[in-house]
């Protein structure tokens, strides 16, 4: 596939517009193409993190984080980002809370582009 291939949209959301899942069509030579797009609720309660079961773990270890707002006010089924970093690398790693005060989440693996070598 080239550049000439793609095809660049701008998709301009109403601010009144619903959260949750919406089906977009976007048409192509004749065809269309039918995709998701998610609108997440926005939410009014801080994020607050307050402890880290440690500060020191190898990879594939599993952390807890603790702290409030977590669910966002108690939406069920939310989702957060975790960004981990490491030597100029960053991971980002998808996580549900397990409540409103604790995320449950496991240590990333990164790589040492220069020797191989696992952190």
């Amino acid at each position: 596939m080239s550049s000439s291939d793609l095809i660049t949209a701008i998709l301009t959301l109403s601010p009144n517009l619903v959260a949750g899942d919406h089906l977009i069509t976007v048409n192509s030579n004749s065809s269309a193409v039918t995709f998701h797009f998610t609108v997440l609720p926005s939410s009014t309660v801080p994020v607050t993190l307050t402890g880290l079961s440690s500060t020191l773990l190898p990879p594939l270890a599993p952390i807890t984080l603790t702290g409030s707002g977590f669910t966002a006010g108690g939406q069920a089924g939310s989702t957060v980002v975790l960004q981990y970093t490491y030597g100029g690398q960053i991971a980002q790693v998808s996580a549900t809370p397990t409540s409103d005060t604790q995320i449950d989440s496991t240590v990333p693996v990164f790589g040492d582009p220069s020797t191989g070598a696992l952190y």
